[in-house]
C-alpha cells in the first residue's frame, strides 16, 4: 500500500437512531465546513489529483536538472569534453613535433653518412666551412662595399 493512498474522511453514520446521530453529525458538519459528504470527497479527489501533479512535476523538474547537471559536468568537469578536446590538440602538436623531429634526425643521418664515406662531401664542407684549398689554388673573396650615408 503506497503512501498516496490514504482514505478520504469519512462522515459519521447516520443511522445510530435518535437525535444522538443528528448532534455529531451537525457537529462534524460545523468542524469540517462541509455541508455535502460528496463535497468532502470531491475535495479529497482533487486533493490527490493536485498531489499527483505536483509529484509529476517535482519528478520532471528533478530530471531536467540531473540532466543539466551531469551535462554541465559532462562538458566543463574534471576529464570532461572539454579537457578531452584540448588533450587531442595537445597531442596533435606533439605528434607534428615528433613528425619534424623525425625528418631532421633522417637528414641528420644522411649527413652523417656522406661524410663517413663520401671524400667530396668532405672537401666541399672544407672548402665552405674552413676556408680550406689544396696547394695549387688561390681563393678570391669578393666584398661588397658598404652603403655610403646619403
Amino acid at each position: 500500500m503506497s503512501a498516496w493512498a490514504v482514505h478520504p474522511p469519512v462522515a459519521p453514520d447516520r443511522s445510530g437512531g435518535g437525535g444522538a446521530g443528528k448532534d455529531a453529525l451537525d457537529q462534524w458538519k460545523a468542524s469540517s465546513g462541509a455541508e455535502n459528504p460528496m463535497r468532502i470527497w470531491d475535495a479529497w479527489r482533487r486533493f490527490r489529483i493536485q498531489a499527483r501533479e505536483k509529484r509529476h512535476r517535482v519528478i520532471l523538474w528533478g530530471s531536467v536538472g540531473c540532466f543539466l547537471l551531469l551535462s554541465f559536468l559532462a562538458v566543463l568537469g574534471d576529464g570532461g569534453f572539454l579537457e578531452v578536446y584540448e588533450f587531442s590538440r595537445h597531442l596533435e602538436r606533439v605528434e607534428a613535433q615528433i613528425r619534424e623531429l623525425e625528418r631532421g634526425n633522417v637528414e641528420l643521418r644522411a649527413a652523417m653518412l656522406a661524410l663517413k664515406h663520401d671524400p667530396y662531401t668532405v672537401e666541399k664542407l672544407a672548402r665552405e666551412e674552413l676556408g680550406l684549398a689544396r696547394p695549387d689554388e688561390l681563393i678570391f673573396e669578393i666584398f661588397e662595399p658598404a652603403p655610403s650615408p646619403a
